[in-house]
C-alpha cells in the first residue's frame, strides 16, 4: 500500500466545516476537522467516489466549555461538633453563627443538620480576599477563621 487513492471526505452540519486529508503515503489518510459551531454533522467518507464501509458517519457537537464565563456558583462547608471526650455528637440544637471580614458583605446560608454537624454555604458577591469566622454559642472555633482568595 502507498497510498495516492481517490480518498475524500466531506461534512455537512450547521456550519461549514473545513476538512483537512493528509496522505500518509502507505495506504492510511489522516483527517481532521473542527466544527465551530454544535448541533448534529454528517460526515461523508469516499473512496473512488464510492462511500466506504458504514458511511456516512452521524456526530453529535456540543458546545465547549468557555473559561470566560466559567465560575463558582458556591463554596460550602460542614462541621462536625464533638463533647468533650473527642467523641463526635450526634444531635442539634446549639447557635450556629457565619461571619465574615472582606471586600463585601457575605449572605451566609447555615444550618442545624440535627445529627451534630451544621452546614454553611455562600457566594462571595465581589472577588476578594476574605476571612470566614465561624461560632457556636457566641465562641469562635479553633479552626476559623479560614482565608478565602476569590
Amino acid at each position: 500500500m502507498e497510498g495516492g487513492d481517490p480518498f475524500q471526505v466531506v461534512v455537512d452540519g450547521p456550519a461549514a466545516v473545513h476538512v483537512s486529508v493528509v496522505d500518509n503515503n502507505d495506504g492510511t489518510y489522516s483527517v481532521t476537522y473542527i466544527p465551530e459551531v454544535a448541533g448534529d454533522y454528517t460526515i461523508h467518507v469516499t473512496l473512488e467516489d464510492q462511500p466506504i464501509k458504514n458511511a456516512p458517519y452521524s456526530v453529535r457537537v456540543t458546545e465547549g466549555i468557555d473559561l470566560d464565563n466559567t465560575g463558582f456558583t458556591g463554596f460550602s462547608f460542614t462541621i462536625q461538633t464533638r463533647d468533650k471526650n473527642n467523641e463526635n455528637r450526634n444531635f442539634g440544637g446549639d447557635l450556629f453563627q457565619v461571619s465574615s471580614e472582606g471586600p463585601a458583605a457575605i449572605d451566609f446560608n447555615s444550618h442545624d443538620n440535627s445529627d451534630g454537624t451544621y452546614s454553611c454555604s455562600f457566594l462571595p458577591p465581589q472577588h476578594g480576599s476574605y476571612s470566614i469566622y465561624a461560632k457556636f454559642n457566641g465562641k469562635q472555633i479553633q479552626a476559623t477563621p479560614f482565608k478565602l482568595d476569590f
